[in-house]
């Protein structure tokens, strides 16, 4: 009797999800997460098919002959905080939160701010992510900027007692705080009544009036005199006796 033999090709399909097309290479093996391995001994396609297993639950088992599964090396992150403070410690701005994959660089951000100026560019400014936090703080110090400068003004009257201007006035002006000295002035036929209480003191964010009052000096007037001289003569022009020489205020009577 004649024998006949029959070829026996054996055709493992893996079903995957509907939306993919499955492609297998002859000797490619194939494991899911339940351990169980699958061999395609011929390449083979196949439509999609209603899924059974889920793709997330399948991992490729290394082509080497040594069985060992193939994983995603598994994702970290790191976080990095850029915070920005003041010399003294004190927060200025809220700080600004990045995180990325570890080994990726980042790089901070220098913010401006009024009033401020930073110290120094801070060493962490620049980096990798890291498993884990870095913190990078920018320093800043207050800027010292000079102080407004304000002026004030002295205004000095010489008056007399009925409130008459004797002189003309002096006027000083002066950086506010400075000191300010006022100049008593003399004029004849005048008297300083007192010196004012604000003669001397420090300039003000404002005008300051001070008024030195006179009065008039009473003067004695002048006194004048006049002379009589009385002769005693005869009808002939002649002096019988000496005469007789007589002074007075003018006015008084003789």
């Amino acid at each position: 009797m004649k024998r006949k033999f029959f070829s026996l090709i054996a055709v493992t399909m893996l079903i995957v999800p509907s939306s993919l097309t499955s492609i297998f290479s002859a000797g490619e093996v194939f494991a899911a997460e339940s351990g169980k391995e699958m061999i395609a001994d011929q390449s083979s396609t196949s439509e999609p098919v209603n899924p059974i297993v889920p793709d997330e639950n399948l991992q490729r088992v290394s082509p080497d002959g040594t069985g060992k599964i193939e994983t995603e090396p598994e994702v970290k992150w790191g976080k990095v905080i850029v915070r920005y403070m003041d010399d003294s410690g004190n927060k200025i701005d809220e700080p600004e939160i990045r995180t990325g994959k570890v080994g990726a660089n980042y790089l901070s951000t220098k913010r401006e701010y009024e009033g401020y100026e930073l110290v120094e560019i801070p060493a962490n400014a620049r980096g990798q992510f890291i498993d884990g936090e870095i913190v990078v703080t920018y320093v800043y110090k207050k800027i010292e900027t000079e102080p407004e400068v304000k002026w004030g003004k002295v205004i000095v009257r010489y008056m007399d007692d009925s409130g008459n201007k004797i002189d003309e006035p002096e006027i000083r002006t002066g950086k506010v705080g400075d000191n300010y000295l006022s100049t008593k002035r003399e004029y004849k036929d005048y008297e300083l009544v007192e010196i004012p209480a604000n003669a001397r003191g420090q300039f003000i964010d404002g005008e300051i009036v001070v008024t030195y009052v006179y009065k008039k000096i009473e003067t004695e007037p002048e006194v004048k005199w006049g002379k009589v001289i009385v002769r005693y003569m005869d009808d002939s022009g002649n002096k019988i006796d000496e005469p007789e020489i007589r002074t007075g205020k003018v006015g008084d009577n003789y």
